[in-house]
């Protein structure tokens, strides 16, 4: 799955995601956030700038990225966010993004959560991916 998470967010123009997103988050027009300010989020981020997505942040929970910039979205740690239920996309690679999904459902049991890999399953099952 690494890998075809890999080809995904290299190929992101070429993959509508932009309706997987919609599906997920209805009120993306309040913005959502990434979580994960590596390589994906920084080509996330960039992909979801240019189709004109708001991004609230990026989250990041190492404490050197925060307060740094991912294509000039400021990096978060998670305890920034308050009082709101989030709409958050997990950047990470596929291994890390259990335990990021349990850190934000810890806090925020009605978060809106997509992955990288439940973007690749839904584009797959419609025979758009691989």
């Amino acid at each position: 799955m690494d890998k075809r998470i890999s080809i995904l967010v290299n190929y992101l123009d070429s993959y509508d995601i932009e309706p997987e997103l919609r599906k997920t988050y209805p009120d993306i027009e309040q913005g959502i956030y990434l979580f994960g300010a590596g390589i994906y989020g920084e080509l996330v981020s960039l992909h979801l700038i240019k189709k004109g997505i708001i991004l609230k942040g990026v989250i990041d929970n190492d404490q050197e990225k925060q307060g740094g910039l991912c294509n000039g979205i400021p990096i978060i740690p998670f305890s920034q966010i308050r009082n709101e239920q989030p709409n958050i996309c997990i950047t990470t690679a596929d291994k890390n993004g259990k335990n990021i999904e349990k850190q934000i459902l810890g806090k925020y049991p009605d978060a809106v959560i997509l992955t990288l890999r439940n973007m690749v399953e839904r584009l797959q099952e419609k025979g758009t991916i691989f």
